[in-house]
């Protein structure tokens, strides 16, 4: 039963009135058919009200503090969903053959149906990637996703002012959670970023085409809020099958 504080309380002060116009009309007079007996009763009783009606004024009360500290709570909770709905940053390195590209049309796809936001590269170099991951770092808005559309070999990946070790991009990489590296034969450079939580790459040469569905339906599984092994078997469903044979995940 919801009960209102305001008519809660006029009642109290009305109940409280008539009390104490009772008790005033009790001066002692003489006994008459039971008189004093029936008003010590009926003050008796209009006690208990009052007790009862306090008691529901402090639950009413309790409620109303209750409801309050609710709406802070989802006032809190709204905050907490806006925040977690910010689009994630996918930092993505392409290098100077104009065929690796082709990666940015498919992530672009990803970034039109996903929360995911691109940010590029173009061309990467290992001063542009340490120097956007640093900036990112110090706003407070670290990266967390990286892909890289590079031609790469077991010594490193190949970018516009050198060739980044495997050592050198463990030494920048922490705090990605997520990497991909789409070029040939960059497993042996995978397997030295073990501050990666999960890194994608490729053992052999591949058609630039066929890494590229791959890498799309990969990151489009991981704007849909798939970990990194789910989107990874997503994507082997969708990608050429021949890809499948060589395509690595490090975790």
């Amino acid at each position: 039963m919801i009960v209102d504080p305001i008519a809660v309380m006029a009642g109290i002060v009305g109940v409280v009135a008539l009390v104490l116009a009772v008790k005033r009309d009790r001066r002692p007079v003489p006994p008459r058919n039971g008189r004093e007996d029936e008003l010590t009763q009926r003050v008796t009783q209009l006690e208990s009200t009052v007790a009862t009606l306090q008691r529901l004024l402090y639950e009413k009360q309790k409620e109303i503090d209750a409801l309050n500290q609710r709406i802070k709570d989802l006032e809190r909770g709204v905050d907490t969903v806006a925040s977690s709905e910010r689009r994630r940053v996918l930092l993505v390195g392409v290098g100077t053959d104009a065929m690796l590209q082709e990666d940015l049309a498919q992530l672009r796809r990803v970034q039109a149906q996903t929360n995911i936001r691109l940010s590029r590269l173009l061309p990467v170099s290992k001063a542009s990637l340490e120097r956007t991951i640093e900036r990112h770092r110090s706003a407070g808005t670290p990266v967390r996703l990286l892909h890289l559309a590079v031609h790469s070999s077991p010594n490193g990946l190949i970018f516009s002012d050198g060739v980044a070790s495997g050592l050198w991009l463990s030494q920048q990489l922490a705090g990605i959670e997520i990497a991909v590296l789409a070029g040939c034969e960059g497993d042996q450079v995978a397997d030295l970023l073990a501050v990666v939580p999960a890194v994608v790459s490729m053992r052999e040469d591949v058609e630039n085409r066929d890494a590229s569905i791959f890498a799309g339906a990969f990151w489009l599984a991981v704007g849909q809020g798939m970990d990194a092994n789910e989107a990874f078997e997503r994507a082997l469903q969708r990608a050429p099958a021949v890809v499948g044979e060589f395509v690595e995940l490090h975790l």
